[in-house]
């Protein structure tokens, strides 16, 4: 059988490229998007729960944090429970860009299944869920991850 992460990996890097390309005169990352969209969703989150929920290192999420603060888009606060600990909150900049992004989103997905009628998009749709569980699933059992609860990515 053919490895299907081969096709995922590609899905995925085709995906940040496009991202990158789309956002790229507002000087962001694909991976930035990323950022945004979890950031805005949960104002607060500390840099270790991003790097968790997005499955990268924290020394990447604080450099392209340190990027972001700087260009306008993210807003640190040290945390008052744990001083080392610093807080995400979107700026009225990243909030702006919110819904440009979530429409950037919805034009990419409709790109990627345009083409499948509705039966074969849920289909899709659901194994993706499957392959996503499973893979979680997988981190967590090896203890190479303490994931916080996945919701909308």
């Amino acid at each position: 059988m053919e490895r299907i992460t081969k096709y995922l990996n590609r899905v995925t890097r085709a995906a940040v490229l496009d991202r990158a390309s789309a956002f790229s005169n507002r000087d962001l990352s694909g991976m930035q998007i990323s950022f945004i969209l979890q950031i805005c969703r949960n104002p607060g989150l500390t840099q270790e729960q991003l790097a968790k929920r997005l499955f990268i290192d924290k020394s990447t999420v604080t450099r392209n944090i340190s990027r972001m603060a700087k260009n306008g888009f993210i807003r640190r606060e040290v945390d008052s429970a744990d001083r080392r600990a610093r807080l995400l909150f979107p700026t009225r900049k990243a909030k702006e860009l919110y819904p440009v992004i979530i429409e950037y989103l919805d034009e990419w997905n409709d790109y990627l299944t345009g083409d499948l009628n509705e039966e074969d998009q849920e289909s899709l749709l659901r194994l993706i869920r499957h392959l996503t569980e499973k893979a979680t699933q997988r981190i967590k059992d090896k203890g190479l991850a303490t994931l916080i609860e996945m919701r909308e990515v």
